[in-house]
């Protein structure tokens, strides 16, 4: 039933900016295997609708995004890992950053263009900059230091369940003609996995 709970919240998550509508929820296990340092599988793949790319969430915010997707699992970068690098921007001041993942909890700001726009307890959210995941995703708080380091909001809860936005990036002009002629880009396969996803159109 707890877990019934948790899912049900995950579907109702409020969609703000350009967030879409439609999400998939997944179980998510760890990644022994990973070459990551900080990744996670999750039991939900092509089959699903899950391709390279997508956002991950859990109950409280951005937990990374889908590297790998096989055709019924895939693998999610989190943004805590050295890999990872996310445009971000201030909810407040709505300055510009890149989140750049370090393999700890505390992940920091790089490439500031504004340092006067960013202080302690600002809420760092995706900017939607690098055209790659939606605008608006909820990333954590900045703390107190010269660091300029994020409290991740995902690592305040287990992350058993998440749900992936099947965002559609920005594509480049010359990139059109492509897009169309192909219903999706290649994947890189990963071992399958017996799957236990969960499909959602939108907030039952």
């Amino acid at each position: 039933r707890a877990r019934l709970r948790r899912l049900e919240t995950l579907l109702s998550v409020e969609r703000t900016g350009d967030i879409p509508d439609r999400r998939i929820a997944a179980r998510a296990v760890s990644d022994p295997s990973s070459p990551f340092v900080r990744s996670l599988l999750i039991a939900s793949g092509r089959d699903n609708g899950v391709f390279d790319g997508y956002a991950v969430l859990s109950d409280v915010g951005l937990v990374g995004h889908v590297v790998s997707a096989g055709r019924r699992s895939a693998r999610v970068l989190r943004l805590d890992d050295l890999n990872s690098r996310v445009a971000v921007m201030s909810q407040r001041s709505g300055a510009r950053a890149i989140l750049a993942g370090a393999n700890d909890d505390r992940p920091t700001l790089a490439f500031v263009a504004d340092p006067d726009g960013w202080q302690a307890g600002d809420r760092v959210i995706t900017s939607g900059d690098d055209g790659r995941l939606p605008q608006g995703l909820p990333i954590g708080t900045v703390l107190p230091g010269d660091r300029l380091a994020v409290d991740l909001d995902f690592l305040a809860s287990t992350i058993d369940w998440v749900f992936i936005l099947p965002y559609e990036g920005l594509v480049t002009p010359d990139d059109v003609d492509v897009e169309d002629s192909e219903t999706q880009p290649s994947q890189v396969d990963t071992p399958d996995s017996p799957s236990s996803a969960v499909t959602a159109e939108g907030t039952e």
